[in-house]
């Protein structure tokens, strides 16, 4: 038998006792919809860390949309979150910096340098906060220059 909520229930033989399909399945779900919302609290800032890491190859272009999803974001989530969140805008900022110093300074022959430097640091840093957000660990000192990483 189908009830309104589209869960089937049937009779146990002559004891009048029923079950719903939702009980025996171990409780309707609501631990599938917790695990869903906790993938899709990840989704937002890996997307960001993902556009952080194409930077290099966008000639930093991608950071405008990174930046864009870091600041919707950082008003979202917890603690372990809004870190990944300021260490991405720490990362977009300094990446600003750099990528116009590399663009200013490359005729003198140190933006090329400078943008090579920039690139292995942003790829680094995105690797390791996407390392950190699927280990759910926060980011240590997210607007630390580095890695946000502590230095001992």
């Amino acid at each position: 038998m189908v009830d309104r909520e589209g869960s089937s229930t049937e009779q146990l033989s002559g004891s009048g006792i029923s079950a719903s399909s939702s009980a025996r399945e171990g409780g309707g779900g609501s631990a599938n919809r917790g695990a869903a919302k906790e993938q899709l609290d990840r989704t937002l800032p890996m997307l960001a860390y993902i556009m952080l890491l194409v930077a290099p190859m966008t000639a930093g272009i991608s950071l405008l949309f990174g930046g864009a999803l870091a600041v919707l974001g950082l008003r979202q989530g917890g603690h372990i979150l809004a870190s990944h969140y300021s260490n991405m805008l720490t990362a977009i900022a300094i990446s600003a910096a750099a990528v116009l110093i590399a663009l200013f300074a490359w005729s003198w022959f140190v933006g090329p340098l400078v943008y090579v430097a920039w690139m292995i640091w942003v790829i680094l840093r995105a690797v390791s906060g996407m390392a950190s957000l699927n280990r759910s660990e926060p980011i240590a000192q997210p607007r630390s220059l580095w890695l946000g990483k502590d230095n001992g």
